[in-house]
């Protein structure tokens, strides 16, 4: 996914922990379940 956006592996790491906690989540899975319960993703 970095490479085809042209971002490195850590930076989407980065955001992805960052999205994690900014739902409150404390993991990828619970992370998933909080943004498609608030609509975020589908």
């Amino acid at each position: 996914m970095a490479a085809s956006i042209g971002i490195s592996e850590f930076t989407v790491q980065d955001y992805v922990r960052s999205a994690i906690r900014k739902l409150d989540a404390f993991n990828r899975v619970q992370g998933v379940a909080e943004a498609l319960r608030r609509g975020l993703i589908q």
